[in-house]
This record gives C-alpha cells, sequence and structure tokens, in this order.
C-alpha cells in the first residue's frame, strides 16, 4: 500500500466514525501498521487507532498526574490510564479522584499506544453502564462486527461520506507519549459531546430577502421542532444587595442568611412502587401551531417572509402593469399588509402540513407542550444553542433573543394579538431517529414472533415440528408493519434505515445478511 493512501488511513483513524468497539483481546492482538510516523492497528482487516470497551473495574490505582483503571471483560485485563484536566492550578496539586470504582461496569473510549511489551488505552472518556445489559450487548455487537465487517477478505475502504471531509495530506508525527490523551484540536470527540451541541442555522434576524421563502422558513420550522430540547431558560441575573445604614450589633440578633433548598440525601432509596418500565411517549411532548407562532424566532421569520412575499407580488405587479413606472398599489396588495397577522398563521399551518406530507412530521396523539402564557416575554429562553448569530455582532451572553428584539425594534408594525389556542388542536411531533428506533425495535420484535409462531404451527404429517426462531424481518417488512398506522403513513424506507443504523451503532439490533435485522437481545 502506498504511503500516501496510509498517511490517508491515518487521518480517517482520527475521526469519531473509526472507534472500533471491541475486545480487551483485540486491543493485545492488533497488529502495528508497520510505517514509521504512521501510528495506527489493524483489527483485522479494518485500521484502528481508537477502541471502545467494555467490562468491570477490577482495580484502581491513582498517581500524581493520571489514574490508571484495571479493565476486565472476559477474554483480557489491559490498563487504561487516564490523566483528567485539573479545574484548577493549586498548589500543592489537589489529588485526583477516579471517576469509577472497582466493581463498576464501565464503557471505556481511548486511543491504544504501546506500553513496554505491552499495550494500554489512554482514556478520552469512561463512563458507567446505566444497565447491566450494556456488557452482554456489547459482546454480542463486537462479535457480529468480527463475522460481518473486521475479518472480511476484501481490502478496507475509507467511507466515501468520509472521504471528501479528510483534511489533505500533511506530513505525519508521531504522538510524545507525555502528551494528554486527546489534544484540543484533536477531532476525536466523545459521543456526548457531540450530541450536545446541535448544528445551528443562521439567526432569522440575519437573512437576506432573497432566503425569505416559504421553503426556507419550513426548514426553520423543522429545525427548531428537532432542537427544542436544547433551549434552556436564563437564570435570573443576581441582585447586588444593598448596604445597611446603619450597623447591627453582633450577637444573637444578628441576621443570617438561610438556605431553604432542600438538601437531598447522599443515598437515594429505591422506590418500588414505580413500574420499571416507563413509556417513553409519556415523556415525549409534541407541537402545536400555537405554541410555534409563539417562538419569537419563528414568528419574526413569519413576518419577514409575509413581508417580503408582498413586495415581491407588486413587484411582479409592476412589471406587468407599468414597466419602469410608478408602484400601482392595488387591493391585494393593501390586504397583504393589513391582514399580516392571518397571513403568518397561514404561513405557519402550511409549513407543518408540507411537513407531514414529507414525513418529517407525525400527527402526534401524546401530549403537547404547554403554550406560554401571555406574560411570558421573548428573552425569558436562551436559543443561541440553535441559532448561529453574526460573528460582528455582540449579544449579551450570547443569546440571540437580543438580536430578535433589536430586528423587531426596526420593524415595530403590530401584526394583532395571537388568539387563544383551542382545546383540540392538533398536535405535531418531530420524526427523530430516537425517537422511531424504539417503534423500530418493537416491529422486529413482532413480526419475529408472528414468523416464528407461523413456523412452528406448521405440522409434519399429524405431528407438529419444532422450528428455530425465524430469521428477523427485511428493511421493507418493518416499512409496512408501521405504514399499518395512520400515524406512519408518509414514513419513508430512508428514515427506518437510519433508525436501523442506530440501533446497531447502540448494539441493540444487527443485519444478519440480506437486508434481514434481528434483535440482539
Amino acid at each position: 500500500m502506498a504511503s500516501g493512501s496510509l498517511k490517508r488511513i491515518w487521518q480517517w483513524t482520527l475521526t469519531q466514525e473509526a472507534i472500533a468497539p471491541g475486545f480487551c483481546k483485540d486491543v493485545l492482538d492488533m497488529r502495528e501498521s508497520g510505517v514509521k510516523d504512521v501510528e495506527f492497528f489493524w483489527l483485522g482487516r479494518v485500521p484502528c487507532r481508537s477502541v471502545k470497551l467494555v467490562g468491570m473495574v477490577m482495580g484502581v490505582q491513582t498517581y500524581e498526574t493520571r489514574v490508571v483503571y484495571h479493565l476486565d471483560d472476559g477474554t483480557a485485563v489491559i490498563e487504561c490510564h487516564h490523566r483528567p484536566q485539573p479545574l484548577q492550578k493549586t498548589l500543592p496539586p489537589s489529588p485526583l479522584e477516579p471517576l469509577a470504582q472497582v466493581g463498576w461496569s464501565v464503557t471505556v473510549i481511548g486511543r491504544v499506544s504501546p506500553m513496554r511489551d505491552t499495550r494500554k488505552v489512554l482514556v478520552d472518556s469512561i463512563v458507567r453502564c446505566p444497565s447491566s445489559n450494556d456488557e452482554p450487548r456489547h459482546w454480542i455487537a463486537v462479535r457480529n462486527l468480527h463475522k460481518t465487517h473486521y475479518s472480511l477478505d476484501k481490502p478496507f475502504e475509507i467511507p466515501e461520506r468520509l472521504v471528501s471531509q479528510l483534511p489533505a495530506p500533511t506530513k505525519v508525527t508521531p504522538d510524545s507519549p507525555s502528551t494528554s490523551s486527546v489534544a484540543p484540536s484533536s477531532p476525536l470527540k466523545s459521543p456526548a459531546s457531540s450530541r450536545a451541541s446541535p448544528h445551528k442555522l443562521r439567526h432569522p434576524a440575519r437573512l437576506h430577502t432573497k432566503d425569505l421563502t416559504g421553503n426556507a422558513f419550513r426548514i426553520y420550522i423543522k429545525h427548531y421542532m428537532d432542537n427544542a430540547e436544547h433551549v434552556r431558560p436564563i437564570p435570573p441575573e443576581p441582585t447586588t444587595p444593598t448596604k445597611s445604614s446603619h450597623r447591627l450589633p453582633l450577637g444573637d440578633e444578628t441576621p443570617r442568611p438561610l438556605d431553604h433548598t432542600p438538601k437531598q440525601p447522599r443515598i437515594v432509596p429505591l422506590d418500588f412502587s414505580r413500574p420499571l418500565d416507563v413509556d417513553p411517549d409519556e415523556r415525549t411532548f409534541g407541537f402545536t401551531v400555537s405554541y410555534l407562532r409563539r417562538v419569537p424566532e419563528l414568528a419574526l421569520m413569519a413576518k419577514r417572509v409575509v413581508k417580503a412575499e408582498a413586495k415581491r407580488r407588486a413587484r411582479d405587479a409592476r412589471k406587468k402593469t407599468e414597466p419602469g413606472g410608478a408602484v400601482v398599489i392595488t387591493k391585494d396588495m393593501r390586504n397583504d399588509l393589513a391582514k399580516l397577522h392571518p397571513r403568518m398563521k397561514r404561513l405557519f399551518e402550511w409549513a407543518v402540513i408540507q411537513l407531514v406530507k414529507e414525513g418529517a412530521v407525525l400527527s402526534w396523539d401524546g401530549p403537547a407542550r404547554p403554550c406560554p402564557g401571555s406574560d411570558t416575554q421573548p428573552g425569558d429562553a436562551d436559543t443561541s444553542v440553535i441559532w448561529k448569530a453574526n460573528s460582528s455582532t455582540s449579544t449579551v451572553g450570547g443569546n440571540s433573543t437580543v438580536m430578535s428584539n433589536a430586528s423587531v425594534a426596526e420593524d415595530d408594525e403590530d401584526e394583532g394579538e395571537l388568539t387563544d389556542p383551542d382545546e383540540g388542536e392538533e398536535v405535531f411531533l418531530p420524526l427523530t431517529s430516537a425517537f422511531l428506533a424504539t417503534r423500530v425495535e418493537k416491529a422486529i420484535r413482532t413480526l419475529t414472533e408472528r414468523a416464528t409462531a407461523r413456523a412452528q404451527a406448521s405440522k409434519d404429517g399429524n405431528r407438529p415440528r419444532v422450528r428455530a426462531p425465524a430469521p428477523g424481518p427485511a428493511v421493507r417488512e418493518i416499512v409496512a408493519l408501521l405504514k399499518g398506522d395512520d400515524m406512519w403513513r408518509n414514513l419513508s424506507e430512508f428514515a427506518v434505515k437510519e433508525a436501523l443504523t442506530l440501533l446497531q451503532d447502540e448494539g441493540r439490533a444487527w443485519m444478519i445478511g440480506g437486508d434481514r435485522w434481528e434483535l440482539t437481545l
């Protein structure tokens, strides 16, 4: 293999997609790249630099600058070295606190590094497993990867969707053993950090007139519905206490601050009265058109889109009636501005209906988000996490609502008061891979049970035939089952495949071949 190709593979091993789930024994058995200054390993045919391990902590050793965890997953024991960044420099330095204890089942993501005659893992993240099933699920997923990916005969190829994202080949220098496990510029990020930062769209106040269209507004509606969970209330500003005009004598009468916050017990007792399996639908809240109309950024964009469309119609009418002449104001043009509020409402309704037809939004029978009251101001929520502000604009605390207020001040025309929401208003829910994955998982289980029951019900003469469980369903069968519910009438096969990919990444399902899928447990 050419040196340039090896450097290209090395650059791919720095990405998050190259993190290889494996066993501790895989780390010890991996082959080195064999090329100087190109540090990665071969897990079967797959290039690997970072791994994901799940096992039990058998020992913890705390040193001055690192914590060493001895991880055992049943195949081998390997040392996992973690160098946490101190919160602040103190003299003398404060002792390190381990992130895991002996006996815990943990998930470790880190970089493989040589250590004397063996290997170790330089930890990027170590998290305690929330469920006792995480370790067997990881076992099943890794065994499947060995059969279907790691041990194939054909050469490895970098996924096409990632080739264009790789940087140009540069001179590769080996990492120093004394460096931290994750450099600040490293593209390797933990899955949690990537999910915590949603993709941002330009703030509606910063859109150009040519971008103020109905299709753009539809995209903004979907973007807000997908990321509304990231919006958090802005905490009230702390008030500066004023000094008393006279000094009180020190003694028992001196007022002291009282902490009325209820203290939580260090050990929370288990509550066996609650059901173990809580329906996720009870924790999912949809959106109504009335709710969306009360989002300041969406309301601002709706107003701008309606006015931009009115100007376009006026310009088109001027070209048709009197080319090069004065603008002829018609009755319809005057109504465009006089009926701004109804037109904004129709724009919201049209955008949501289009999203439903596309399958990007579902008609939801579950609970809806309560509409904010009339006393709720636009600055009550920090939406800067989902809107991208202009770099030349300074906002207070990064809050994008400041720009909304400034833009409204420039265009302070009153579009009317919003009507009260209807009691039976239709509720809508954005379709996400995480939400669809739970339904796809249930569909696989239902279809597998039905096929198994049919196979075992068949008889050989007068004797029932004992058959093994039937293979899992194909993608088209899953789509057909879900579309039996009117809620999923516009569901696409592409969305189901994305949900299956998520289930596979989480070790909850795997493809057995022939586009058929089975659950891991």
